[in-house]
């Protein structure tokens, strides 16, 4: 049994779906993020300038994180409008550059840093705080970056490649037909 063109569309359309109910999320992530970055800022008066350049690294982050989620969000509205063939010729593109996106890794160090400084002021009262601090906070990035990040990324791809396969199946039928 032949899938029909309905049934590429609608997996395209439940992809594209998902991906802005993704964004969506993230970008009421982010200001919620920024609403409590901003309460803290303006409620803990911290006494060392570590504590507000951690927080302001955060603050900028925040906005960085939410304007590119709503470049994306509108991106992702005007894929909406390719013709199918754009659409794949598009995610096949992006999902290559997703994967030479060196911009994930200096984002990472600067968040990276921005903990390291927040956290200074917090664990500057004693040696073993701070080793003990310092030491589970590196302990979770590494965590983050070797473990959680490259789960992700494989799962992204498995959607992405799961999409792939289905079109060129449609693709391959289609010019069986012809």
């Amino acid at each position: 049994m032949q899938p029909s063109l309905s049934g590429f569309n609608e997996a395209v359309r439940s992809f594209q779906s998902a991906q802005r109910r993704n964004i969506l999320l993230l970008i009421l992530l982010s200001v919620i993020c920024l609403a409590a970055m901003v309460w803290v800022m303006v409620d803990y008066q911290s006494a060392l300038w570590t504590t507000r350049a951690g927080e302001l690294i955060f603050l900028v982050m925040g906005l960085y994180l939410f304007y590119t989620k709503m470049n994306q969000l509108r991106k992702n509205n005007r894929e909406e409008w390719l013709s199918a063939r754009d659409f794949l010729d598009n995610l096949m593109e992006n999902s290559k550059n997703e994967a030479k996106n060196r911009t994930r890794v200096l984002i990472f160090i600067v968040l990276a840093v921005a903990f390291f400084l927040y956290l200074y002021e917090m664990l500057a009262g004693s040696r073993l705080k701070m080793m003990a601090g310092y030491g589970s906070l590196t302990l979770f990035l590494l965590l983050v970056w070797f473990v959680y990040r490259p789960v992700m990324m494989r799962r992204q791809q498995k959607k992405i490649r799961n999409l792939l396969t289905k079109i060129d199946n449609l693709k391959n039928q289609a010019d069986e037909k012809n």
